[in-house]
């Protein structure tokens, strides 16, 4: 009997190290997954906030764009203005180049004339 009593005891003591080893295992295990989910909800909660963030930016700018819907208008005046400014100095510079080109011209006339006179 107490050969199968050793035997009983030595089987019963395999048995307890397998669970221990099976509960170690399982213990790393869930150190692991807790981990991880830690990250998740981590990486979640960063996203949520960003996906905030960008709401609230979205909002106010719609709220932005409402506000500055009155003064369309008066932009898109200012822009005729702007160009219509910029196509008269265009062509005050023209006219202004085309005067001194007939002054020039003028110029070189009278010299023509006083060189005739003086050498006739």
């Amino acid at each position: 009997m107490p050969t199968s009593d050793w035997y009983g005891e030595y089987t019963q003591n395999q048995r307890l190290e397998e669970l221990r080893d099976d509960l170690a295992s399982a213990s790393n295990e869930t150190r692991r997954l807790r981990s991880q989910l830690a990250r998740v909800q981590g990486s979640l909660e960063a996203r949520v906030e960003q996906l905030a963030r960008a709401f609230d930016a979205f909002v106010e700018l719609s709220d932005l764009r409402h506000e500055l819907i009155v003064y369309a208008a008066a932009a898109e005046r200012v822009g005729r203005l702007h160009h219509a400014a910029e196509t008269a100095a265009g062509e005050l510079t023209s006219y202004r180049d085309g005067q001194a080109e007939r002054v020039r011209t003028a110029d070189e006339d009278l010299d023509a004339i006083r060189t005739r006179l003086t050498a006739g």
